[in-house]
């Protein structure tokens, strides 16, 4: 959590398309969805929310909490889940040609909504109001029936607690990727799910990535994963928070999902949550 004094400065803001990025192209992507959700504010009315999400089995993927606070506080937990992928030409010589990015199957999907002990608190004092701390931007959505168009992906990988302890030790040399699907914001729909290396970024005292890389997330980017590559492997490291800033500065936020999976993962049943706490 960032200091006291900070706390009149600094606004956190809904996260625009990946800047700096190339197209995420390769099916070991597939795992990333594009979600939605109609809950009503306190109102009644609609704002719909879309997000990213990614599928660490058949029954559970992994967003960021703000994607589902207002859903777990209205109990309206009905989310639309676009499956999309890259699709290409095949030229006479074989070759391929990348001609757009296409969304395969929209699933609606009535979930159960995991958040942090401190989190659900808030919420229940605040509600809508409630201020989300980095630590507690993670949530955890699952479902009881697999979903048929899993059962072709690779699912995503978190890392092991020796790996986890490993990064953050050469936290300045690890390769940090952000993956995140915009259809919004990214107007060429061959570069819809894009792709960014960090460059420039460090750990905080607050557990989360805090980053001023020459790539920033933008608004519909929240929720998409934050890769660390760890023996030549990509693994999931976090989620896109969005941007915050101060009256000084401004950067982005990843909390960990790391920190926090063991406890979201708490009520889910056995068989859905292997290998999620250390």
């Amino acid at each position: 959590m960032l200091l006291p004094i900070f706390l009149f400065f600094i606004t956190l803001t809904n996260t625009y398309a990946l800047t700096n990025s190339i197209p995420a192209d390769s099916v070991s992507f597939d795992n990333i969805v594009f979600i939605s959700n109609d809950a009503p504010d306190s109102h009644g009315e609609t704002i719909p929310g879309y997000c990213n999400a990614t599928l660490l089995n058949s029954h559970v993927m992994i967003t960021a909490a703000h994607c589902a606070a207002l859903a777990y506080i209205s109990n309206y937990t009905k989310y639309n889940i676009r499956f999309g992928s890259y699709l290409y030409h095949v030229n006479p010589d074989g070759s391929r040609r990348r001609i757009g990015y296409a969304t395969k199957n929209t699933i609606v999907q009535d979930v159960h909504i995991e958040l942090t002990t401190s989190l659900k608190q808030k919420l229940a004092t605040r509600g809508e109001k409630a201020i989300i701390d980095p630590k507690d931007d993670i949530a955890l959505l699952w479902w009881n029936d697999s979903l048929p168009e899993t059962d072709s992906l690779t699912y995503q990988e978190l890392l092991s607690k020796n790996e986890y302890q490993t990064v953050l030790k050469n936290i300045a040399s690890t390769s940090f990727n952000v993956v995140s699907i915009n259809p919004f914001a990214e107007v060429r729909t061959t570069n819809t799910r894009k792709s960014a290396g960090l460059n420039q970024f460090k750990w905080t005292f607050g557990n989360y990535l805090q980053s001023t890389s020459t790539s920033r997330v933008e608004e519909g980017d929240s929720g998409a994963p934050l890769f660390a590559t760890i023996n030549g492997k990509m693994k999931l490291f976090g989620v896109v928070k969005g941007r915050a800033s101060t009256i000084f500065s401004n950067w982005d936020v990843f909390p960990s999902a790391n920190l926090q999976i063991c406890q979201l993962s708490y009520n889910l049943p056995l068989e859905f949550k292997k290998n999620f706490c250390f």
